[in-house]
C-alpha cells in the first residue's frame, strides 16, 4: 500500500497534467483505507477545511459502497467530492461525484513498446486471481494456440473468495485453477522475471509484453459488475498498443467507449452478459485462425488507428479536463 504523501504526490501531478491543479489544490484527501463506516464522519470533521476528496477511483466499488458514500455525502456539511472509478459518472448530473481518469493519465505517460505490425493472434495475460479471468481460460485452455501470448498467473489467490461466483456461473466440471498458472511460449518470454519483480508491487503497467503484439488482445479488465464501468490501464494498454480488444469486462464498456470517441467493431466486441462473453471470447478463440485475425485486423485497420490517435489525442484530455473543471466549480 503507498504511503498517503506519495499518493497525494502522484495526485498533485495528475491535477497539474489535467490542467486542474488551480481547482483542486483546495481539497485535502481521505484514502479508501482509511475510511470506514464507523470513522468516516469524524475523518470529515478533523480536515482542516471544508473542501474534501474521498478516494476511491482506483478500484471498483464493493457492493455497498457507493450506497454508503451516498449517505455520507447527503448528511455531512462542506464541500465533500468522491474521487469514482466509474466513468459513467462523466454523465452523472450529480456534481458531488468526480471521475478520475487515474488509469488513462498513468498510459499516457508510459513508454509504447508496441507498433502497428501485430505477428501474433490472440493476446491474455491475467495476474490477479479473479473468477471472470480464470473461468475465460479454462473455457479456452484447448484452443490457445503457438501463435497466442498468454500468460495466467495465481498472485494472491488466497485473498480472493469465488464461492458466489462458482454458485451462479460455473459451468466446467473441474477445479478452475486446474493446470494453473500457464503460460505458453510468447506468454512465458518475460512472465517468470516480471511476476518476480512485481510480486510485491501494484504490477507491471507497461505494454511490453507480447500479449500486445497479437491482432486482438483479450482484456481481463478488474470488475465485471453490471452498475459500474471501470477502465483499468488494462484497457488503456490494449488500446495504445494498436490492438483490436475483446472486453471481459463490465457490460457497459463497449457503449462507454463509444461515448468517449472510440470505435468498437460489433464484429470483434459486443456489451454481454457475463456468460454470454465468456463463450463469445472463447468461440472465437476457437474458431478463428491467425490468417483469419489478421484478414480481421486489415478490415478494421482504420478504427484500430483512430483509437490509438484518439487515446493520444488532446480532445480526449479536454473532455476530462472540462468535466473536472465543472465538477469542482
Amino acid at each position: 500500500m503507498q504511503d498517503s504523501s506519495v499518493q497525494i504526490r502522484n495526485f498533485q501531478q495528475m491535477w497539474r497534467w489535467l490542467g486542474v491543479w488551480d481547482t483542486a489544490e483546495r481539497y485535502m484527501y481521505i484514502f479508501e483505507h482509511d475510511i470506514n463506516t464507523m470513522s468516516v464522519d469524524a475523518l470529515i470533521k478533523q480536515c482542516a477545511t471544508g473542501r474534501i476528496f474521498l478516494v476511491y477511483d482506483s478500484n471498483p466499488w464493493q457492493n455497498d459502497v457507493k450506497e454508503r458514500l451516498t449517505t455520507i455525502l447527503d448528511n455531512c456539511t462542506g464541500d465533500v467530492r468522491v474521487l469514482s472509478p466509474d466513468l459513467q459518472d462523466i454523465w452523472n448530473p450529480d456534481q458531488r461525484w468526480v471521475f478520475f481518469p487515474r488509469w488513462f493519465v498513468s498510459q499516457r505517460w508510459q513508454t509504447n513498446h508496441q507498433n502497428a505490425f501485430k505477428p501474433y493472434r490472440f493476446g491474455f495475460i491475467s495476474g490477479e486471481a479473479r473468477f471472470h479471468r480464470l473461468w475465460l481460460h479454462q473455457h479456452c485452455t484447448a484452443n490457445w494456440t503457438d501463435d497466442d501470448a498468454v500468460a495466467v498467473h495465481l498472485k494472491n489467490i488466497e485473498h480472493i473468495r469465488m464461492d458466489r461466483e462458482i454458485d451462479l456461473w460455473y459451468d466446467l466440471d473441474h477445479s478452475i485453477t486446474r493446470d494453473l498458472p500457464f503460460a505458453n511460449r510468447l506468454g512465458r518470454d518475460d512472465m517468470e522475471y516480471k511476476f518476480a519483480v512485481h510480486a510485491t508491487s501494484a504490477g507491471d503497467h507497461s505494454n511490453a509484453h507480447n500479449s500486445y503484439a497479437a491482432t486482438i488482445h483479450v482484456v481481463g479488465e478488474t470488475s465485471v459488475r453490471d452498475d459500474l464501468v471501470l477502465l483499468s490501464e488494462k484497457t488503456w494498454k490494449a488500446i495504445r498498443s494498436h490492438c483490436m480488444i475483446m472486453t471481459l469486462g463490465n457490460p457497459g464498456i463497449c457503449n462507454t467507449l463509444e461515448k468517449l470517441g472510440f470505435t468498437v467493431p460489433g464484429e470483434i466486441d459486443q456489451d454481454l452478459p457475463l456468460d454470454q462473453k465468456v463463450h463469445w471470447i472463447s468461440q472465437r478463440v476457437r474458431d478463428w485462425d491467425l490468417d483469419t485475425c489478421q484478414d480481421l485486423y486489415h478490415k478494421y485497420y482504420r478504427e484500430t488507428q483512430h483509437n490509438f490517435q484518439h487515446f493520444n489525442d488532446q480532445a480526449l484530455v479536454q473532455l476530462f479536463h472540462d468535466d473536472i473543471k465543472r465538477r469542482l466549480a
